[in-house]
């Protein structure tokens, strides 16, 4: 299996649009994790062949645990009145 990595190297910040009722932030470890690992599997399920379902583990060791791993530019958008907690 080939796995192609993509990069754009931006040269001024985008303009952001920020619809009315979501809030941008940074994602926050480990509070998030359950969250992102929930919205993970929600967006293979529909796949052919489903990715495995990851545990905080995975995360940690595919994600978070890695040297180019940065928390402040990876961004939870929550919509007003709904917690980014799976549980809540």
């Amino acid at each position: 299996m080939n796995v192609v990595q993509m990069q754009l190297v931006l040269h001024e910040r985008p303009m952001l649009i920020v619809p009315d009722g979501v809030t941008l932030r940074p994602i926050r470890l480990p509070d998030d994790v359950p969250a992102y690992l929930a919205l993970r599997v929600a967006a293979f399920a529909g796949q052919a062949a489903p990715a495995r379902t990851w545990e905080k583990e995975d995360f940690a060791r595919e994600l978070s645990s890695q040297p180019w791993w940065r928390a402040e530019r990876c961004w939870v958008a929550e919509v007003a009145g709904q917690s980014s907690n799976a549980d809540g």
